[in-house]
């Protein structure tokens, strides 16, 4: 299949809407995972393995919570 362009990142999100990026510290995080690869790429437009069309993407929430 040849090589596969991944990346990942993970943010803070509010805890009211986990889709909504925080731009403080809380206990929610999204992880979001980027795949990219040249047979996924629509026809007619140009491979890109950082940016552009043709991508796969996963995304999940998970709480991070401490307990005393």
């Amino acid at each position: 299949m040849g090589v596969f362009a991944v990346t990942d990142s993970i943010y803070y999100v509010t805890t009211a809407n986990p889709d909504q990026y925080s731009g403080v510290q809380t206990f929610l995080k999204r992880i979001v995972v980027t795949v990219r690869h040249p047979n996924i790429t629509p026809l007619g437009k140009t491979y890109n393995p950082w940016s552009g069309p043709g991508y796969f993407q996963q995304y999940d929430v998970a709480v991070y919570r401490n307990y005393f």
